[in-house]
């Protein structure tokens, strides 16, 4: 497994699902697609959930178009800022 990234922030957006940041450029990562995860959170707890990997477009954003990361079954308090992401696939 290795780590895809720690959350700093999670935004919940009604309809869309709890968003979470950092997400990274383009090129980065292998998307779009749907990955079953492992979260570690701060608290020494552990979790699964299918995270959501969608090409996230700002018009007039500074930098490189970013992949969105959206938890569409968990809510922005069970994402605690410092839950780290694990994948076990390529991604």
């Amino acid at each position: 497994m290795r780590k895809l990234l720690t959350i700093a922030e999670t935004f919940q957006i009604p309809g869309r699902g709890s968003v979470v940041v950092p997400a990274d450029a383009v090129g980065e990562l292998n998307g779009p697609g749907t990955y079953n995860v492992k979260l570690r959170l701060p608290d020494g707890s552990q979790a699964s959930a299918p995270l959501r990997v969608y090409q996230e477009v700002l018009p007039g954003a500074p930098g490189q178009p970013r992949w969105g990361c959206c938890f569409d079954t968990l809510t922005r308090e069970q994402l605690p800022n410092g839950t780290e992401i694990w994948v076990s696939v390529a991604v």
